[in-house]
């Protein structure tokens, strides 16, 4: 890592207000850009919130979705075969100094636009990718170099995430985890995350509005004490304590399974992208795999509606209602098969969204299994869904904050969420021997 003399105070301080102000233009961007694509395409907004495909006439869910998808892969074959050759498009090596392609917007926009014509990707890598980007500009203006650079560029990352999600501590929780601890974690890193990370939540909220990114049912905690938490024909009767007790144990076992889970559904992906790197496809490749997949996706909302994009609209079905196990089975299988399809065709994009919406699943499959009540229903899918996604992003206090800013439960219910994603990330770590 190289080193240099602190940045000046006065200078600091612009640098981290401008990279804040300018992430959350960037964030507000995206969010523009997708809401304008899915009017595009479908007419309305259909992968946001509570969202439904099934009112949109069959040939605009065919057509459109396609043409978008056709642009997608050219554009990345154009991207990956002349545009990034001499500077990079990552992000993680953005950060650690490796100058940004000029085509980066470029890429930013695909990422979004086929995410709003419905490929299971997440959109959330746009604009963190954005953001770094950015502020290789203002390293350079301001004459911020070495570590200073490397503090910046990340704040700027953790920033992104909360700009699109309204999640800004979980913007300074990713920030940290973005840089291992052999290079710049330090005290000054998480101090200049949390200004960066603040004004770019704020700037979106001339469009959103500071509401939490999904709706949480009211949930009824002193249900918690009544006793009515599993239905009499799975458990039997039982007193309230039994029930609470009962209900404990659940939590922890599936905090266990939802680390597990995900630390699978992150090596499933990880496989994928494998592949496309040392697969036997060609770059060229990319102009037909990319409208496979996204028809793919198409295809099959026609049979689940819900998942379909990112997987937003599938964690609020899981949040907010109570499937068939059946279709739960179906959602669980569909969202992961479909996210690595994505990875494997050579798209560019996230996997927050698709591991939020698979431990949202893989959680509310187990409760109505186990025929959970309404309140410990959705505790169970909350506690779930934070371990598998800590797991799948190998960060605890990360996974957990970011479910909390999601979807705001209420204060005892949000610190059995972030345990959650503390054990699931253990988890994962104890019986898988990540180093």
């Amino acid at each position: 890592m190289t080193t240099s003399r602190p940045t000046p105070l006065p200078r600091w301080l612009a640098a981290l207000a401008l990279a804040g102000l300018a992430t959350g233009v960037g964030g507000l961007a995206c969010n523009l850009l997708l809401y304008g694509v899915q009017l595009a395409v479908f007419g309305r907004q259909v992968f946001s919130g509570y969202g439904s495909l099934e009112a949109v006439p069959t040939a605009r869910r065919i057509l459109g979705p396609l043409i978008l998808f056709a642009l997608g892969g050219l554009a990345w074959w154009y991207l990956r075969a002349h545009a990034s050759r001499q500077r990079t498009l990552s992000m993680n090596a953005g950060i650690r100094g490796q100058r940004m392609s000029h085509f980066t917007p470029l890429d930013v926009a695909t990422q979004v636009s086929v995410v709003g014509a419905g490929l299971s990707i997440g959109r959330e890598a746009a604009p963190r990718q954005l953001a770094v980007w950015a502020s290789q500009y203002l390293e350079r203006w301001l004459r911020i170099s070495g570590r200073d650079a490397v503090i910046l560029s990340a704040a700027a990352a953790g920033a992104g995430l909360a700009a699109v999600y309204n999640t800004p501590l979980a913007g300074v929780a990713m920030a940290w985890a973005l840089l291992a601890p052999r290079e710049v974690r330090s005290w000054r890193l998480f101090l200049s995350s949390l200004p960066v990370s603040a004004l770019a939540t704020v700037v979106p909220w001339v469009m959103t509005g500071n509401r939490p990114y999904y709706l949480l049912p009211h949930m009824d905690l002193g249900a918690l004490n009544s006793g009515q938490l599993f239905g009499d024909n799975v458990f039997g009767p039982r007193t309230a304590a039994g029930a609470l007790a009962l209900l404990c144990a659940i939590a922890v076992g599936l905090m266990l399974l939802g680390g597990a889970g995900g630390e699978l559904f992150a090596r499933f992906l990880v496989f994928a992208q494998h592949r496309v790197h040392h697969g036997p496809l060609r770059a060229r490749a990319v102009l037909w795999t990319v409208p496979f997949a996204g028809l793919a996706a198409v295809a099959l909302a026609f049979v689940l509606p819900k998942v379909g994009s990112n997987g937003a609209v599938q964690v609020q079905f899981m949040v907010g209602a109570a499937p068939a196990i059946p279709l739960l089975v179906a959602y669980g299988l569909a969202k992961p098969a479909l996210t690595w399809l994505a990875v494997r065709a050579g798209a560019s994009g996230g996997r927050i969204a698709p591991a939020l919406a698979t431990g949202a699943t893989l959680g509310a499959l187990v409760a109505a299994l186990l025929g959970a009540e309404y309140t410990a229903l959705i505790l169970l899918v909350l506690v779930t869904m934070a371990a598998f996604f800590a797991a799948s992003q190998r960060s605890g206090v990360f996974g957990g904050l970011f479910v909390i800013e999601l979807l705001r439960p209420p204060l005892s219910v949000a610190g059995a969420v972030l345990l959650a994603g503390l054990a699931g990330y253990g988890t994962a770590r104890l019986f898988f021997r990540r180093r």
